[in-house]
């Protein structure tokens, strides 16, 4: 099973040490007039990913997508399909319930609750409460959730209970919930063993950072609905959950996420091999000139015409300010008009093919300038230079495999013990229905 700290590698890669280059290519998306063609291609992308998802939901889990600067949301009733029965518009989230058998709710709170503290599973000398372990259960819910929206109710009704729906003919989703849980309460603890040993221990800001993620939740109380941080997490999660054990959750896992961190820098600088050629992204500047119908001859013959005649224009200054203020004025592309035309850290295949192609041409150098077909228009290029941003380093791979390898070998575990047939959820406390004034 793919562990959140494996799918962290991705982004660990971005770390590069001082004998690389600074900056590092971020994956941001395409600009102004190409927006539409990569869009439909990173649509595809999603689709396809989200399908591979479903199909085997424990080829990927998706841990590292939740911003854990903002509490978890609960989805909607309205969000899986399920309508008000009120006449006017109201806002309800859904009580989700993970088993058809919940223990009955007393009024009681917090480690009050009858079995807080059931050991759930346990392995080498440690024990995973049945408070914690309901955190690492709704957490992969609310990760899944937070991944993919709407599209997981196509599998999974969120107004049935989760035992009585199977996943893939052979588990309940209650039971893959489980099962991830567990497993990420068990890598968690030992990237923490491993931090300790190091004598590794969150910086101030990362823990000002865990802190003000807690601080949040008062973002969300409501008067009349949660008047506390444990009454709202208590709704989210389970009526035994107390902002402590919530704190103490998210600390465990800064600490093995920021110990992992750590451990991929020092392998990557370990192993860095500086003979490795790098790719960059690229700065350039460009006028834009539309034609009015691409797919007529004559409408793109005109356009041609107009960007010729500008191009002559800038040659007689041929400077990057003057093509700066040429583009101010008359490129059709809205994206780069205030910059001058500039688009930074543009790297491979961001762009239109016949755009790219000039960009990445090998023998690119800075000052060169050119006119340029696309399916816009035509586009008076003028070459800035490469940037310091790295696009491709071999040595990503390299580092990646062997901190996979590192995270192999941690995780390679044997006695772990799952008894969350144990586990105990409690029926939540009925929340107030919220009207709303439609507009």
């Amino acid at each position: 099973m793919q562990s959140p700290f494996h799918t962290e590698a991705p982004e660990k890669v971005r770390e590069v040490p001082e004998v690389a280059p600074a900056n590092s290519h971020h994956g941001e998306g395409p600009r102004g007039v190409f927006l539409s063609i990569l869009f439909l291609a990173l649509l595809a992308l999603l689709v396809w990913g989200c399908t591979q998802v479903f199909m085997d939901p424990t080829a990927h889990y998706p841990y590292h997508t939740i911003d854990r600067s903002e509490p978890a949301q609960q989805p909607s009733a309205s969000q899986s399909g399920s309508e008000s029965s009120s006449g006017g518009a109201s806002s309800t989230t859904t009580n989700l319930q993970p088993v058809t058998i919940l223990a009955p709710n007393t009024g009681v709170s917090g480690t009050d609750v009858p079995e807080w503290d059931n050991v759930v599973a346990r392995f080498g000398d440690h024990e995973l409460t049945n408070q914690q372990f309901i955190l690492y259960y709704w957490d992969v819910f609310y990760n899944l959730y937070s991944s993919y929206g709407s599209e997981l109710f196509s599998m999974l009704n969120i107004t049935m209970p989760f035992d009585q729906q199977t996943l893939d003919g052979m588990q309940t989703w209650h039971q893959y919930f489980s099962g991830i849980a567990v497993d990420t309460w068990k890598q968690t603890m030992l990237l923490c063993d491993e931090a300790n040993k190091a004598g590794f221990a969150l910086t101030d800001d990362q823990i000002a950072a865990l802190n003000a993620s807690v601080d949040s939740i008062d973002n969300y109380l409501q008067e009349g609905v949660h008047d506390s941080r444990d009454s709202y997490l208590q709704q989210m999660f389970d009526p035994c959950i107390t902002e402590e054990a919530y704190r103490a959750y998210n600390q465990a896992l800064a600490l093995a996420k920021n110990y992992a961190n750590s451990r991929y820098i020092e392998i990557y600088d370990e192993n860095y091999d500086e003979t490795l050629p790098l790719t960059y992204c690229i700065n350039v500047r460009h006028i834009l000139i539309s034609a009015e119908d691409s797919t007529n001859a004559d409408s793109m013959a005109a356009a041609k015409q107009q960007a010729e005649d500008l191009y002559a224009l800038w040659q007689q200054d041929p400077t990057e300010d003057n093509f700066i203020t040429l583009a101010t004025e008359n490129t059709q592309d809205p994206g780069s008009q205030s910059t001058g035309g500039l688009y930074e850290d543009v790297y491979p295949g961001e762009m239109v093919t016949t755009f790219n192609d000039w960009c990445f041409d090998e023998s690119r150098q800075p000052g060169d300038h050119g006119i340029v077909e696309t399916e816009y228009g035509y586009h008076i290029m003028y070459f800035v230079g490469q940037s310091e941003t790295v696009y491709e380093d071999p040595n990503d791979a390299i580092a990646g495999e062997l901190y996979d390898n590192w995270l192999d070998e941690l995780f390679a575990v044997e006695g772990l013990e799952d008894i969350t047939s144990y586990a105990v959820f409690t029926q939540k406390a009925e929340l107030p229905t919220v009207e709303t004034t439609a507009e």
